[in-house]
C-alpha cells in the first residue's frame, strides 16, 4: 500500500493578517465544516458535496475529461455586501502538473438564473467566462465577479501572461472590457485582460497539495481583499450598483476540464454572513507573567500557554467546537497543567487524555449565540537547541459549522543555556526577629554551563531590587554558592517574598526562584536603669523604708504591632550585701498607692502591664512613691551594700 507522509500546519484568518499556511495531502485534507443545506447545485453541472468524517468536500470538478461545474449558495447564505464577511477555505486541484486542465473559479454573481446559473462549453473559460471567439458575447455569468485559477496555460485567452505558467487573476466575466479582441489577416483572437495575475510557488497550482484561499470584504470601502498561500494580497475595488446591481449576491465556484484534466475541490472553514468566533492564544512566561511575543526564551525556562475561543456574532449556533493546537517540537507539555478557566479567572483541572503527545484536543461543546467563551491554560517547557530557534505557535477551534484559526505567536528560543539558580529554603519559609542583632543569611546555589560569570540580583517585596558582588563561573557547569545578608532591623512585621535571579555575561536570564521571610516583632529593654538609695542611719529603735533613686530611664522597644500586650516584672537576683558579708533581705517594690510587695529571689512579682502603642518606644515613670525600697531595722549592720535586681518583660496575648 503507498504510503502518503501528511505535513498539518494550522491555519488561521483574521480580519487584518495574512494567514499561515497549511498543506494536506488528497486523502487527508485539512479540517473543513459541515456542508449540508448550504449549497445547490445547478442541474446539468458536474459538481457533487462530498461527506467525509472531519469535513465536507466541495468538489467542483471531479478527475475527469470533459466536465463543467457549478456550486452556489442557498438562498439563506447570500452575500449581504452592506456588512464586511470573511470567508476561508482550502483549494485543490490535483497532482498532475503540467497536465492539469482547466481549474477553477470563486465566482460573486447576480444573474438573471441565480442559484441556477450554468454554462457548459469551452473548458478555457471554466464555467464563468464569455466565448473565447472574436467578438462574440454573451455566455458569461451575468453581473459577476471572478477570481480564476487556472492550471493550464491557453495560448489565445492567456496570450498576455507569462507562457506555460499556471495564474491567479480576477475579472468582470460579463464585461466587455473584460477582453481584448485582436483581429489580422493572419486570424483573429480574443485575449483575457487578468487583473493583477500572481503565480503560485512553482509553476503548477495541480501539485498534490492543498492552498488556503482567504476572502475578505468591506462594505465601507466596498473592497474586496483576497489572498492565496502567502503570495501578495490583492485588493479590488468593486463598484457594486453597477457588476452586481443589489447588495444581495449568490457566491460560489464554477470550474471545467476538457481533454485534459485535473480535479477540483474546496474544504471550507468559514461562510460569509453565517457565524463569527475567534481563537486567540497567549503565551507568559511562567514566573514574571509577561507575554514572551516577539521575546526570546531560553532552555528549561517554563510558559504558560492560553487559548481563547468565541463566539462573536451570527445566525445559529456553533456547534461542536474542539480546540486543537500542535505544540512546536521544541516545547514539551508540562504534565498535570491542563486546566478550564471560568469566567470569574477561576481554574478547574482537565483531563490529562486530550493532550496526546504535542497534540492537544479539547472537546468545547456547543457554543451558544451571544458571546459565549471559553479560557485553557496549560504549561510548557523549552528545549536546549544548538542554534537560535524561532518557535512558531497558532490553535484553532474546529466546529461542524465554523473553524477560525489564532494569529501565530512567535518566539525566539535561544541556543546560550541560562543560568539555573536556586535557594536552600526555594518555596518555603524563613523566619527573623526585626531586632535581632545579628543578619539572617539565606543560602544558595547556582549553575552555568556557559558562561564566564553572572550577576546575582534578589529583591524583598516592597524594596528596591540589590545586585551582590560578581560571581566568578570557574570552573563551569558546576555548582557554585551564594549567600544574601538580610538586615531585618527595618522591616515592620509581616511575611516577605524574597525573589533572587541571575543574568550570564551575555545577559541571558535565570529562572526566579523564591522563599517567604517572615519577620516577626521583638520585646525588649531600650533602657534598663540602675538604682541608688541615699545614705541612711541605721534606726535605733524601729524599721523604716527608704526609697531608691533611678539613674536612668527606664524604656520598652516593642516593634510587636499595635494591641499586643505586655507585662513587666521582677524578682531579686542576687540579694544586697556587704562587704562584710553582712546581708539586707528587705528589698521591696513600691506600688503607686504606697504598697509594698517584698522581691523574693524565687518568684517574680508584677510590676505593672500595658500595650503596645503607635509608636515602638515607650518610656515607662515612675511617681515619687513608686520604685524600690529597703526596709531597714536596729538589727541591720552599718555598710555598703549592693545586689541585683531582675527586671522581665513577658509578651502576652492581644
Amino acid at each position: 500500500m503507498k504510503q502518503v507522509w501528511l505535513l498539518f500546519l494550522f491555519a488561521f484568518l483574521t480580519f487584518m493578517e495574512t494567514p499561515i499556511l497549511a498543506w494536506a495531502s488528497e486523502e487527508q485534507p485539512p479540517d473543513g465544516i459541515k456542508l449540508q443545506s448550504v449549497f445547490k447545485i445547478p442541474e446539468g453541472a458536474d459538481s457533487s458535496v462530498i461527506e467525509a468524517e472531519n469535513q465536507d468536500i466541495a468538489e467542483i470538478t471531479a478527475n475527469k475529461k470533459n466536465q463543467a461545474g457549478a456550486i452556489w449558495n442557498l438562498d439563506s447564505y447570500k452575500m449581504d455586501l452592506t456588512k464586511d464577511f470573511k470567508m476561508s477555505m482550502y483549494l485543490y486541484f490535483g497532482n498532475k502538473g503540467t497536465l492539469a486542465a482547466d481549474g477553477a473559479a470563486f465566482v460573486m454573481q447576480a444573474d438573471k438564473d441565480q442559484n441556477n446559473a450554468f454554462r457548459a462549453g469551452e473548458s478555457r473559460r471554466l464555467g464563468v467566462w464569455d466565448l473565447s471567439r472574436y467578438n462574440e458575447f454573451g455566455l458569461a455569468i451575468g453581473h459577476s465577479f471572478a477570481v480564476e485559477f487556472d492550471t493550464h496555460y491557453d495560448r489565445n485567452f492567456d496570450s498576455m501572461l507569462a507562457k506555460g505558467r499556471n495564474h491567479i487573476a480576477w475579472g468582470y466575466p460579463d464585461q466587455r472590457e473584460t477582453y481584448k479582441d485582436e483581429w489580422s489577416l493572419l486570424g483573429s483572437q480574443r485575449s483575457l485582460l487578468h487583473g493583477e495575475p500572481i503565480f503560485p510557488n512553482g509553476d503548477y497550482l495541480s501539485d498534490g497539495k492543498w492552498h488556503l484561499f482567504t476572502v475578505k470584504w468591506d462594505a465601507k470601502m466596498a473592497q474586496l481583499t483576497y489572498n492565496f498561500d502567502k503570495l501578495r494580497e490583492i485588493h479590488v475595488p468593486i463598484d457594486v450598483a453597477q457588476t452586481f446591481g443589489t447588495n444581495q449576491v449568490y457566491w460560489g465556484f464554477t470550474g471545467a476540464t476538457g481533454s485534459q484534466f485535473s480535479e477540483s475541490k474546496v474544504v471550507f472553514e468559514e461562510l460569509p454572513g453565517r457565524l463569527e468566533g475567534k481563537t486567540a492564544e497567549h503565551i507568559f512566561d511562567w514566573w514574571s507573567k509577561k507575554s514572551v511575543k516577539k521575546e526570546d526564551v531560553y532552555a528549561g525556562q517554563m510558559l504558560t500557554y492560553e487559548l481563547d475561543t468565541t463566539y462573536l456574532t451570527g445566525q445559529e449556533e456553533w456547534k461542536n467546537v474542539v480546540l486543537k493546537k500542535r505544540l512546536d517540537k521544541n516545547v514539551d507539555y508540562v504534565a498535570g497543567s491542563l486546566r478550564m478557566v471560568n469566567e470569574n479567572g477561576e481554574e478547574s483541572g482537565l483531563n490529562e487524555s486530550y493532550f496526546e503527545g504535542k497534540l492537544l484536543q479539547v472537546p468545547l461543546g456547543d457554543f451558544e449565540q451571544g458571546g459565549a467563551n471559553k479560557k485553557i491554560r496549560f504549561e510548557v517547557r523549552t528545549h536546549q537547541v544548538a542554534e537560535d530557534y524561532t518557535v512558531i505557535e497558532e490553535a484553532a477551534s474546529v466546529g461542524e459549522n465554523l473553524i477560525t484559526h489564532s494569529s501565530p505567536i512567535t518566539y525566539t528560543l535561544k541556543s546560550n543555556v541560562a543560568p539555573v539558580i536556586e535557594l536552600r529554603s526555594s518555596g518555603g519559609v524563613v523566619g527573623v526577629e526585626n531586632l535581632s542583632v545579628e543578619k539572617t543569611r539565606l543560602l544558595g546555589s547556582w549553575i552555568d554551563p556557559d558562561s564566564d560569570w553572572v550577576n546575582i540580583y534578589y529583591q524583598i517585596s516592597g524594596r528596591e531590587s540589590e545586585k551582590l558582588e560578581q560571581q566568578d563561573n570557574n570552573p563551569k557547569n558546576v555548582n557554585h554558592n551564594f549567600s544574601i545578608d538580610v538586615d531585618a532591623e527595618n522591616l515592620k512585621p509581616g511575611v516577605y517574598q524574597v525573589t533572587v535571579y541571575a543574568v550570564d555575561r551575555e545577559g541571558v536570564k535565570s529562572n526566579i526562584d523564591k522563599l517567604n521571610l517572615v519577620v516577626q516583632g521583638s520585646l525588649k529593654f531600650a533602657e534598663l536603669p540602675d538604682f541608688e538609695f541615699e545614705l541612711s542611719e541605721i534606726p535605733v529603735d524601729k524599721t523604716m523604708m527608704i526609697h531608691a533613686a533611678f539613674t536612668q530611664k527606664m524604656a520598652i522597644l516593642d516593634t510587636r504591632g499595635e494591641g499586643s500586650s505586655w507585662n513587666l516584672k521582677a524578682r531579686l537576683k542576687e540579694p544586697l550585701i556587704s562587704k562584710e558579708g553582712h546581708y539586707l533581705d528587705q528589698l521591696y517594690y513600691l506600688d503607686e498607692t504606697g504598697a509594698a510587695r517584698r522581691l523574693e529571689q524565687e518568684d517574680l512579682i508584677q510590676i505593672r502591664a500595658g500595650k503596645t502603642a503607635e509608636e515602638p518606644l515607650q518610656i515607662l515613670n515612675w511617681s515619687e512613691k513608686t520604685g524600690l525600697g529597703i526596709k531597714l531595722s536596729p538589727a541591720n549592720y552599718i555598710g555598703e551594700y549592693s545586689g541585683t535586681v531582675e527586671w522581665v518583660l513577658e509578651d502576652t496575648p492581644a
